[in-house]
């Protein structure tokens, strides 16, 4: 909680929906009866986890590639990505950079230090 005591309302909503798994991403959503398949809308046979946004998506790779070079081998590492305050500015960038959940959390400012 400290930790998001400085962080903007759509900031924090987005690390409280990635450590609940509560992120509207389509397996999520498909849960909640409010898409028709829990599926990556573009890899058909997967559906769609934080895992996979995150570390797996193809469509994402480039934005990706830049939160790799940024965090070293940490950057496969969800807990660390969502504790450590350098990490979270990456992961602010890659989740705009997608535009992904740009629909329902809207643009994500970045945190101030």
């Amino acid at each position: 909680l400290k930790l998001t005591s400085s962080y903007s309302k759509r900031l924090t909503g987005l690390l409280i929906g990635l450590r609940t798994h509560h992120l509207p991403l389509n397996q999520h959503l498909f849960r909640l009866t409010k898409t028709e398949s829990p599926h990556c809308p573009h890899c058909p046979q997967t559906e769609e986890t934080i895992h996979h946004f995150l570390f797996e998506c193809p469509r994402y790779i480039a934005a990706r590639h830049v939160m790799s070079h940024a965090l070293g081998r940490k950057s496969t590492s969800l807990s660390h990505i969502l504790t450590d305050s350098d990490a979270i500015t990456h992961l602010v960038r890659y989740v705009n950079q997608t535009r992904r959940l740009k629909s329902t959390l809207g643009d994500i400012s970045m945190p101030t230090a």
